[in-house]
């Protein structure tokens, strides 16, 4: 029954009318009979009132939330207490249930009144004798009169200066008087009482009656009060834009909303105190888009809200996020990998590692396994482990948990081809020691009859740019660096041998350290060939250099950097989930994933063009006698060492 029943409207005859015309009279309740009823299908901030009643109808069908009509209202209610009672309604009819058909549809009565307002003692007569029982938006009624000097920009709410008294509102609720000649006094605030009442019925049955009456009697003793309250309506479309859009706006903030495009989209412009002019107070958009990731993310962001969505099981997560554990040391680790990617893992014959600092905010960094996969010539990720500590104890759990999660998901086991004759034959990192040793470690557990350090020699290979790049910065003579960087075109271990020899000679500073770390097995091994355990043809047909990592974290941190753990994770979910996607489009219609020439002879082409660009290399200067001294120790050792070889032989 959503029509309102018209029959119960008395009629009366007002005698002391010239014309002798009949007005109706509304009944809705036993003591209230009101003439002026009006109709509305959306909230009014600012229902007109009078003395002798004023009846809004508002059709609530389809309204998300049928208190509006109340929460809208710019006016402060205050409730009485007591003030709520159920009662008949004669405008709404006889209630259907009643057996006799003697009662009326009820409906929960409430009483409100208008808040009073604060102002000031010395305020005039335009605030402390303003009366109104509408507010017409054509005469801007919020601003101040000009009678004490006030801009039209001064609005009632603000700080008002007069030419001989300044006034400013304290914290205390009090306002200081400052004279200019030099007297100070302290007034009260003063209250503006308002005797205007709300009186809201509200069907009990709001399914059937889909109507809510909201009466108002009186007149404002105040100057209407400024758009302070956001309207329902737009709060719950800014509220939508947000929850439906979660991947992109899940770490929004006001000014980035304010900045973009989607209010346009949604409310037709790009000036957000245009939709409504409370926002023009940004921080009820604040308040807003704060109460939705509450909502949304109860527990945060960040680890705590994370472990919560993980042991709930959470749509959004409980597909990728694979493990998450805390250690004894403090150690934090969460897996992320899905099925699709352990398969395709397994396929490879080799992957990448690298730690990257950048994508998540805090302590917490980003640990990801990539290749390159040379059929759709695109960037893959493995896998993104989420860690605080990067210790050799912390590595080897994380690889030790890479290998459990991808026998797991792809029901195959994770072998290396040097203890299980099959799949992998390398992993490549940059040469971190506390890394490489942490995966030795955790091969070590695979195959206890070797040592962490000959596994390494087996399987892992360190970047050469890496290499160069520290080379580079070393605080050494032109010569050992150029010695140094021969030791990766070396064609013998001999050849090698000789080059340390020669840089021995010279005798540097932290020269000898560095002697001790290189002439390691598994570190020159992870270098050169001629000290690796792993076969020509796996060394030759593996990557050089991490160029593969760095540019998966070039693709991923295009997604935001310094991100809340929770949003990093979802995002790498994204980014992952698109790519794959887009390799099964590939696989089976053949629509390359870019039209550019991706594979090696394209590549090294388009290093070639490059590099013609480039000016050419000079030849090292000797820029002092120190350094012309060490090339002709060196020239001499080497001619010694010539020497007794031929003799030798």
């Amino acid at each position: 029954m959503n029509h309102l029943n018209q029959k119960y409207f008395e009629t009366e005859t007002n005698l002391d009318a010239e014309d002798d015309t009949e007005s109706e009279i509304a009944v809705f309740t036993r003591d209230t009979k009101i003439k002026d009823v009006r109709y509305s299908l959306v909230p009014i901030e600012y229902p007109e009132t009078s003395e002798e009643e004023v009846a809004y109808i508002y059709h609530i069908e389809n309204w998300e939330d049928p208190k509006a009509v109340f929460r809208d209202i710019q006016y402060s209610l205050c409730d009485d207490s007591g003030s709520f009672s159920n009662v008949g309604c004669p405008f709404f009819g006889k209630d259907m249930d009643d057996p006799e058909n003697k009662k009326w549809i009820q409906v929960k009565k409430a009483i409100k009144h208008c808040g009073d307002i604060k102002t000031y003692q010395l305020a005039g007569p335009n605030i402390l004798k303003a009366l109104h029982t509408k507010v017409n938006f054509e005469t801007n009624p919020f601003i101040c009169e000009d009678d004490y000097n006030n801009t039209s920009e001064n609005r009632i709410t603000r700080i008002l200066t007069q030419t001989m008294i300044q006034i400013a509102i304290c914290c205390t609720l009090q306002v200081v008087i400052r004279n200019i000649v030099g007297l100070t006094q302290k007034l009260e605030l003063k209250r503006l009482p308002c005797s205007v009442e709300f009186k809201m019925l509200t069907p009990l049955n709001l399914q059937r009656f889909s109507f809510v009456i909201l009466i108002s009697k009186g007149i404002h003793t105040h100057p209407p009060p400024p758009l302070s309250k956001t309207s329902t309506c737009i709060k719950s479309e800014l509220r939508k834009l947000i929850e439906n859009s979660k991947e992109q706006l899940i770490n929004i903030t006001a000014q980035q909303l304010v900045s973009g495009h989607l209010l346009k989209s949604v409310f037709g412009t790009e000036m957000v105190a245009e939709i409504h002019a409370s926002l023009n107070n940004i921080d009820k958009l604040r308040y807003l888009i704060a109460r939705v990731h509450n909502q949304q993310h109860p527990h945060g962001q960040g680890i705590l809200g994370v472990v919560y969505d993980f042991y709930q099981n959470t749509k959004e997560i409980k597909n990728y996020i694979q493990k998450i554990s805390f250690f004894n040391d403090g150690h934090i680790m969460i897996l992320c990998m899905t099925n699709e990617q352990a398969a395709k893992c397994i396929e490879f014959k080799y992957f990448e590692v690298d730690l990257s600092f950048k994508r998540v905010y805090g302590d917490i960094n980003e640990f990801e396994f990539n290749a390159y996969e040379e059929k759709s010539r695109t960037i893959i990720t493995f896998c993104r482990i989420f860690t605080n500590i990067a210790t050799k104890e912390a590595y080897q759990k994380m690889f030790e948990t890479f290998f459990e999660i991808v026998k797991k998901l792809s029901n195959k086991p994770a072998h290396f081809r040097h203890i299980h004759s099959d799949s992998w034959v390398c992993v490549l990192a940059d040469l971190n020691q506390v890394q490489a040793l942490g995966l030795g470690k955790a091969m070590k557990k695979m195959d206890p009859t070797r040592k962490a350090k000959e596994h390494l020699q087996y399987v892992f290979k360190s970047c050469h740019i890496y290499y160069k790049k520290n080379v580079d910065h070393y605080p050494y003579c032109a010569d050992t660096k150029h010695d140094m960087l021969e030791i990766l075109k070396a064609n013998s271990s001999e050849e090698i041998n000789q080059i340390f020899g020669q840089i021995k000679m010279r005798n540097e500073d932290g020269i000898q350290n560095w002697l001790e770390y290189y002439q390691k097995p598994w570190v020159l091994g992870s270098l050169t060939y001629h000290y690796s355990l792993m076969s020509y043809e796996d060394w030759q047909t593996t990557p050089f250099d991490t160029n593969i990592a760095e540019s998966a974290h070039a693709m991923i941190n295009r997604t935001g950097k310094s991100l809340k753990l929770k949003i990093a994770i979802l995002r790498g979910w994204k980014h992952d989930e698109c790519i794959y996607k887009r390799i099964k489009i590939h696989q089976q219609i053949g629509i390359p994933m870019s039209s550019k020439d991706k594979s090696d002879f394209g590549k090294k082409m388009q290093a070639n063009k490059r590099s013609e660009n480039y000016p050419k290399e000079q030849p090292v200067k000797e820029s002092n006698a120190l350094q012309k001294r060490q090339r002709l120790i060196m020239m001499m050792t080497t001619l010694k060492w010539k020497l007794k070889s031929a003799r030798s032989h």
